[in-house]
């Protein structure tokens, strides 16, 4: 019984081309991880300079002025 090289080769570029799939998911990894982190400290560094709830009160009185400049507009009909 022979076996033939061209499976041999067959299979280390295959697990070659594991490998390096394996590699580009490490590095993906950590690079995920590296964005967490830069995310977490944005985020900190943001809550630090907002001191604390005063953002959502901001952002309540922006809705606040933005509703009582709206206007409702109903019973339009529109004509194509």
């Amino acid at each position: 019984m022979s076996i033939k090289p061209s499976i041999f080769l067959a299979d280390s570029i295959f697990l070659k081309e594991i490998m390096l799939m394996k590699q580009r998911v490490e590095e993906m990894e950590r690079e995920a991880k590296k964005l967490r982190e830069l995310q977490a400290a944005a985020e900190k560094a943001a809550n630090e300079s907002e001191g604390g709830d005063s953002g959502q009160m901001e952002a309540e009185e922006d809705k606040t002025a933005i509703d009582s400049r709206s206007v409702y507009v109903g019973n339009v009909r529109l004509l194509v």
